[in-house]
């Protein structure tokens, strides 16, 4: 299963939205500031964040430039799900990196959960990496397949006594 980290300090609101991401088959790891949210995602890389832009210790905008910056997250998939609607925060959320803007008042949990599946291009129950497995399994196949295809087997150089052995027993 996909594991997503949200990072959310409005207990209900984390709550709800959380609950619902569990039912909708992902993993859920919580954080309630973004220094907690930073730390989770070092350790846990999860397959997809959740972030908020309100967020005590260091807010959003904070926590979505250290996400970018660090190579072992840079590539993880940000969902900014805030309750800031201005032009200028979502245009800074999108040149900080992130991957989606949600307006909290505009998308339900489950709106929330169909975002996360699109940016992850995964039915439920694959995880990133699985995927990328499936999908490196398929080409190798495929490679084998192609060169067995190109390159076909000379047939086998038989030895004096098979010849004959051969040949006598093409003439019964």
């Amino acid at each position: 299963m996909p594991t997503i980290l949200c990072i959310e300090d409005d207990k209900i609101f984390a709550d709800i939205v959380c609950k619902t991401l569990m039912r909708e088959g992902f993993d859920v790891i919580h954080a309630t500031n973004g220094e907690d949210g930073l730390r989770k995602a070092r350790e846990g890389m999860p397959d997809a964040i959740l972030l908020d832009i309100g967020l005590p210790k260091k807010d959003g905008f904070e926590v979505l430039e250290a996400l970018k910056a660090e190579t072992g997250t840079k590539t993880i998939p940000v969902v900014m799900l805030s309750r800031l609607s201005s032009k200028e925060d979502v245009d800074q959320c999108f040149a900080l990196g992130c991957d989606e803007y949600l307006i909290k008042t505009q998308h339900t949990p489950e709106d929330v959960a169909a975002h996360l599946r699109r940016i992850l291009k995964f039915a439920p129950g694959f995880t990133l990496i699985e995927g990328l497995i499936v999908g490196l399994v398929i080409l190798a196949m495929a490679g084998l397949l192609w060169w067995q295809w190109s390159h076909p087997k000379p047939p086998p150089i038989p030895e004096p006594g098979n010849v004959i052995l051969e040949q006598e027993t093409d003439k019964r």
